[in-house]
């Protein structure tokens, strides 16, 4: 079984993305779009997963778990998150 980190995109004014652990380890589940729920400091956000990857720059006994998977198919369609990373880019905003 090989293990893979989420890079998912929060809420917050930082413009960077996090990466966490997945739930299930099974990669055919999880696609770029789908929102999650996943604990920040003392809070639950919500998130959306931008890509899966199978190393991270944090020490993966320092990666946290997402609480859940709230969607079967993504959410957020590949064209629109597409643009919505290039306006990021562009604008220089999170």
């Amino acid at each position: 079984m090989t293990e893979f980190v989420l890079n998912i995109a929060l809420p917050v004014p930082m413009r960077k993305t996090f990466d966490y652990r997945p739930l299930d380890t099974q990669l055919e589940i999880w696609h770029p779009g789908m929102r999650v729920e996943v604990p920040f400091g003392q809070q639950t956000l919500i998130g959306v997963v931008l890509n899966t990857r199978e190393t991270s720059d944090v020490p993966s006994h320092q990666l946290r778990t997402i609480y859940a998977l709230l969607d079967e198919n993504p959410t957020i369609d590949q064209h629109i998150l597409k643009l919505c990373l290039w306006a990021s880019q562009y604008y220089h905003y999170p």
